[in-house]
């Protein structure tokens, strides 16, 4: 058993990815051969369409959240053509964030052209770069990343050429499962690193390769590592995390893995807060303190909105802490804070003190504070909401100091898991 490493927690923060599909092989619906194609359902629109027309100069078109381009070059259509990109939901069980469908389909291209999805670090979490890959799903349903995809670690973009339209997505070729949980004290947390192809694990691909249901990458793991309070149990090609009976200072803790495939060493974290459901904060780099969200998240005209009632010592009230992000949430989304939304107050019952997501310097200027909200997972109605945030430099607001009532900033960080109401 493994105990309180120095190993540092990695924050990283992931995306949790959500997946429905359905085995190719209805006889053995539960249990299908592990290396056949894996078909699943197609996804359903969930953001804004953009359009351009593109002629026989070429140009370039991108997703209205600027996360994919396509480079369409000179004489690669013969005509004018309208170029339609729209974001749909990922069934790619490897998928990172939102897929997107582009059309029309059936035009001919005489000329590749050139799908580059741009990336965060961020989304690395319980992955790596060496994994990262371009898929389509073709007409069976079931996702196929073509080999040649290449990776620009610098400009933080994956690209594939391609000479046709269709649903495209993003994904890793394998990852530490789960990238990041919410565990509550004294409570267990299992791990395993899985790849979703049957071979060729890391990228670039020398060959297309079909996206699989998940299976056991064990063979590739060399030693499991915890950095932070608690027990860490391996198990061979999985591992279980128990974690301590208090919130411990440093959180998340970070369980790593130490991978090697054909020569190449790279390691995999998964960052484990320990808290419980509901909203979880800590300013000022003080005690961790919790509170309930009876109410869910809701749904307003212009955002998603979940309170926590925060207690310190777990019973006594402290004030209301309220966080907001835009409709167009996902999972795996990232929002960096802003004037309208996303957004967050933290006050006191008498509003004698409160935090914001900006601050204000002279002469009553305001400042937004550096940070973002991350929607980790994003359920349905019933379930559950995942979300972490942070601010480097939060106001710190006293409404009775007089004619002073923005007194400094101060770091804010913290997570929730609440179930959707609306």
């Amino acid at each position: 058993m493994l105990k309180k490493t120095g190993l540092p927690a990695l924050l990283i923060c992931c995306l949790i990815t959500c997946f429905s599909c359905k085995k190719g092989d209805p006889e053995s619906l539960e249990n299908p051969p592990a290396e056949t194609g894996l078909v699943c359902e197609t996804g359903v629109t969930s953001g804004t369409l953009t359009t351009q027309s593109i002629g026989p100069a070429g140009g370039t078109v991108k997703s209205d959240d600027n996360r994919l381009q396509l480079t369409i070059p000179a004489g690669a259509f013969a005509s004018e053509q309208s170029i339609q990109i729209q974001p749909i939901t990922n069934t790619n069980p490897g998928g990172v964030g939102e897929a997107y469908r582009i059309l029309p389909h059936g035009v001919t291209f005489s000329k590749p052209v050139t799908l580059t999805f741009q990336y965060k670090n961020e989304e690395l979490a319980g992955s790596s770069y060496r994994a990262l890959c371009i898929a389509t799903q073709n007409e069976k349903g079931i996702w196929v990343a073509p080999a040649g995809a290449q990776t620009d670690t610098s400009a933080h973009t994956v690209s594939i050429q391609t000479t046709h339209f269709s649903d495209w997505s993003f994904m890793e070729s394998f990852r530490l499962v789960p990238e990041l949980a919410i565990v509550e004290p004294g409570a267990s947390q299992d791990l395993e690193v899985q790849q979703f192809f049957a071979e060729d694990l890391l990228a670039p691909l020398t060959k297309d390769a079909e996206v699989i249901a998940p299976k056991s990458a064990g063979n590739y793991l060399k030693k499991w590592n915890l950095g932070g309070e608690g027990d860490l149990l391996p198990l061979g090609n999985k591992a279980s995390y128990k974690a301590p009976a208090a919130i411990p200072a440093r959180n998340p803790v970070a369980v790593s893995v130490n991978m090697e495939y054909q020569g190449k060493a790279f390691l995999l974290v998964s960052n484990i807060y320990i808290g419980r459901d509901g909203v979880n904060i800590r300013i000022n780099n003080g005690a961790w303190l919790w509170g309930p969200a009876e109410m869910g998240v809701m749904k307003g005209p212009e955002f998603f909105l979940v309170q926590g009632t925060i207690f310190t010592n777990g019973t006594n009230f402290y004030g209301l802490a309220t966080i907001q992000w835009p409709l167009s949430s996902y999972s795996g989304a990232s929002y960096g804070w802003n004037y309208k939304t996303p957004g967050f107050l933290f006050s006191t019952p008498t509003a004698s003190e409160q935090y914001n997501h900006f601050h204000v310097v002279p002469p009553g200027v305001q400042q937004l504070s550096p940070g973002e909200i991350r929607i980790l997972k994003f359920g349905k109605i019933g379930e559950p909401v995942i979300g972490i945030f942070h601010m480097s430099r939060a106001g710190k607001v006293l409404p009775n100091n007089g004619g002073n009532p923005y007194v400094g900033v101060v770091p804010i960080e913290g997570f929730f898991k609440v179930r959707r109401s609306s």
